[in-house]
């Protein structure tokens, strides 16, 4: 299952991610701000190489303006602050908690490579927007990053003690 994100999430999300009107005409257009998104946070979600993005699908751009654009995303911080607007937006609208995406007692040793399957039970097959911002927090990969990159005391508070020690096993 990859990350969309939907109409709702991305009209909170489009403001951190706003670049400024270009000035220059010549060139080629821009691609979309929400495609673009769309991969770098597929990337961030499953950590395969950024070559690999066109086996997930034609619905996004190539993979060197993904990553270019997710360089710049990472430089100005904008990256956390999106992730921290989903945890935010799961929350509030979705009823989740981020802490339910975390798996308790989870000390098997992730490889790389290691995909960790989630069954969906039929209630939450109808919401899908919170089924995928539900799968994408709990990857391991993610979890680094809210870890690692997170100054924010909200999302601190919403973590599990142990997550440092499951952050650095990947």
């Amino acid at each position: 299952m990859t990350f969309q994100l939907s109409d709702k999430q991305w009209k909170i999300v489009a403001p951190i991610v706003a670049r400024s009107p270009r000035m220059e005409t010549r060139g080629r257009p821009r691609k979309s701000e929400r495609q673009l998104l769309n991969a770098s946070l597929l990337m961030l979600q499953k950590g395969v190489k950024w070559r690999k993005l066109r086996y997930y699908g034609n619905q996004y751009p190539p993979f060197q303006s993904c990553h270019r654009r997710y360089n710049e995303l990472c430089s100005n911080g904008a990256i956390t602050r999106v992730v921290e607007a989903l945890a935010q937006d799961m929350e509030e609208r979705g009823k989740m908690t981020l802490r339910k995406c975390f798996f308790d007692q989870l000390f098997v040793s992730l490889t790389k490579n290691t995909e960790i399957i989630i069954v969906e039970d039929e209630l939450e097959s109808q919401r899908r927007w919170q089924v995928r911002t539900k799968y994408f927090f709990q990857s391991p990969r993610v979890w680094r990053l809210l870890w690692y990159c997170s100054s924010s005391v909200w999302i601190r508070t919403r973590l599990p003690g142990d997550l440092a020690l499951r952050a650095d096993r990947i």
